[in-house]
């Protein structure tokens, strides 16, 4: 059971009965080799949160976290990738025991297949999906026990909190053996369930509204997805906090004003207008989409608006499935072709934080194109910590960032012809939306700090403490 919590104390660093700090079980779910912003977000909000004194034991589930920032697991790796599919695929790794398990959870043979076999792509895991969703009646039973007992066992804790709703077949275990109030976040299962087959698509929501009726509290990153997934899961929306999504801003420093320069000199009407696009290069994250807006803005309408052809630059950096990241790449170059070659394109793979930021730097627009509604959009909320305008679909988040920080133009979902006339606006206006951008930075520094989100999951914690 879970240590009764004061109420009347302020949620900046809730305090229990005894004097001490309230001790959360967080369960975050890996992406393999990938840099994940859903991943480094869960990090950071692990370290904010222990930065405000409370004791947070974090462990990995699937794979343990790529980040950018330091590793906060305290905890052992629970339902390894490798060993979850094998118990899916075989019906002998159901039984098998521990050690033996030990041995596929080893990390340099779960980084190997993160590069080769284990697929994040709902399309490949429909299957394993609902097994995990169906918790104690699942494949990997013994895997989400293990987790169970190990929190019984390093107990007491005053809540658990699992980082999306697909971990939700642990709900009724942990509340049979613990019975502590559960938090639950959310950041797009809905559209990851969208993309299952139609037979995995129908029993994975049935599983899922099921599971999620003994959620105590879930976590949305704005309102408007918040209403969304109280219809989608069939609950009263008094049961979804917002909690928006948490930037480290202090590793995103504000582009210098000299670099971003504030004159419309001739040395700035010389310089390339540059487009970045950082992300997992597959193709619902819209690079492709992207290319051919790009590829659809005519010389001749250039050259009338002023913007000559030649002063264009888009810049890619990311990473994916290898075979799949190149034939993608590939397309993005033969689309680009197909537009007469106006605009360049550099590919810079993997990059490091720094380099992010530098490249970040060095652009004028940053373009998040997903054909998918975004609920978090870290690397946009990134860009725009950077001082950097954002062009990007009215679905998800972006309605809400462009209202808040002025900065984001915005384009109907699935209109290239309508991102192609915003990327020649921004250009035009290029002084205009550099400043635009700058302002928005501090936007993003109030109200999507990291110390934001933490206090408003304290706020939700302590309402039901």
């Amino acid at each position: 059971m879970g240590r009764p919590v004061r109420q009347d104390l302020s949620y900046r660093g809730l305090v229990d009965q005894e004097g001490q700090q309230v001790r959360i079980a967080f369960v975050g779910a890996g992406a393999g080799n990938a840099y994940c912003g859903a991943c480094h977000r869960d990090v950071s909000l692990v370290l904010g949160l222990r930065g405000k004194g409370n004791d947070v034991l974090f462990m990995p589930f699937y794979t343990r976290l790529t980040t950018e920032a330091e590793d906060p697991t305290n905890g052992p790796l629970f339902c390894g990738g490798i060993n979850a599919y094998l118990q899916q695929a075989i019906p002998l790794f159901r039984k098998t025991p521990r050690w033996m398990d030990r041995l596929w959870d080893m990390d340099f043979l779960l980084r190997f297949a993160s590069r080769f076999a284990v697929k994040t792509s709902p399309e490949a895991l429909g299957d394993m999906t609902v097994s995990v969703l169906q918790g104690e009646r699942g494949f990997q039973r013994k895997e989400l026990e293990r987790l169970v007992q190990h929190l019984s066992d390093h107990g007491p804790f005053d809540a658990v909190y699992l980082t999306n709703s697909l971990l939700s077949g642990l709900v009724p275990m942990l509340k049979k053996k613990l019975d502590i109030p559960i938090l639950c976040g959310l950041q797009g299962e809905e559209e990851f369930l969208s993309r299952l087959k139609e037979t995995h698509r129908r029993e994975a929501r049935d599983w899922l509204q099921k599971n999620c009726q003994q959620v105590d509290q879930f976590h949305a990153p704005h309102g408007a997805y918040a209403a969304k997934m109280a219809l989608f899961l069939g609950l009263p929306r008094d049961r979804f906090h917002v909690v928006p999504p948490g930037v480290d801003t202090a590793q995103y420093p504000l582009r210098d004003e000299r670099a971003a320069g504030a004159s419309e000199s001739k040395e700035k009407r010389d310089k390339p207008f540059q487009i970045a696009f950082v992300g997992r290069l597959s193709p619902e994250k819209g690079l492709l989409f992207l290319a051919e807006a790009l590829s659809k803005m005519d010389a001749k309408d250039l050259v009338a608006a002023d913007l000559a052809s030649s002063l264009w630059r888009l810049v890619v950096a990311g990473t994916g499935d290898r075979k799949a990241a190149k034939e993608h790449l590939s397309d993005v170059e033969y689309a680009l072709s197909e537009g007469g070659g106006l605009v360049p394109v550099a590919f810079h793979g993997e990059i490091s934080l720094q380099e992010k930021v530098r490249l970040l730097h060095s652009c004028d627009l940053f373009c998040q194109p997903s054909l998918f509604p975004e609920q978090r959009a870290m690397s946009s909320l990134e860009a725009l910590c950077c001082g950097i305008p954002v062009v990007a679909p009215t679905s998800g988040i972006f309605p809400e960032l462009a209202k808040k920080t002025g900065a984001v133009l915005l384009f109907d979902p699935g209109d290239s012809s309508g991102l192609a006339q915003n990327l020649q606006r921004a250009c035009r206006e290029r002084d205009q939306w550099t400043q635009q951008g700058r302002r928005a930075s501090q936007v993003i520094r109030d109200h999507y700090c990291m110390e934001a989100a933490v206090d408003a999951v304290l706020e939700g914690l302590e309402k039901i403490l």
